[in-house]
């Protein structure tokens, strides 16, 4: 959601700070950003992609880590994808995953992944000229505990 209002997040072990994008090269960018208390421990999950498009493999992030209710995205090949677990428990995580496949219409799709189980996912799709397209990916989600956030007193 930030990418699309045009924020950025930095995530510091005290606080996540959320800016304009366009500010965070900006020495002062500190006093325009809003810093919000730290990710709650185990909110986390890591996601190895394996990506195919039309049976070809494609460059993918191995190791994204990803925070429940927090998007984030990559390209591969004018393609872009969209991922959010939309709830990480002790077995899994349910996630949400959005492609835009070359300027198409936006693909919606939800899926529950168990920990360390490579699942595939297939999406099917027309390209503009009718040409039937593929994208498969292969996840697999791993647990995160997040460090604890304690602060030293002086």
């Amino acid at each position: 959601m930030a990418a699309h209002l045009a924020l950025a997040t930095r995530i510091e072990p005290d606080r996540i700070l959320i800016a304009p994008a366009d500010l965070l090269d900006d020495p002062g960018w500190l006093a325009t950003a809003v810093a919000l208390p730290p990710m709650p421990d185990g909110r986390q999950t890591r996601l190895d992609i394996e990506l195919l498009l039309d049976g070809r493999g494609a460059s993918a992030p191995s190791g994204l880590l990803l925070n429940e209710s927090d998007w984030a995205g990559f390209e591969s090949r004018g393609h872009r994808f969209n991922l959010m677990p939309e709830d990480i428990g002790e077995h899994g995580v349910d996630l949400a995953l959005i492609v835009d496949p070359s300027g198409q219409p936006v693909i919606n799709s939800f899926r529950r992944l168990p920990y360390a189980e490579q699942q595939r996912w297939n999406v099917g799709y027309r390209d503009p000229s009718g040409r039937p397209r593929s994208i498969s990916l292969r996840l697999t989600a791993h647990p995160v505990t997040a460090p604890s956030h304690e602060v030293e007193e002086e």
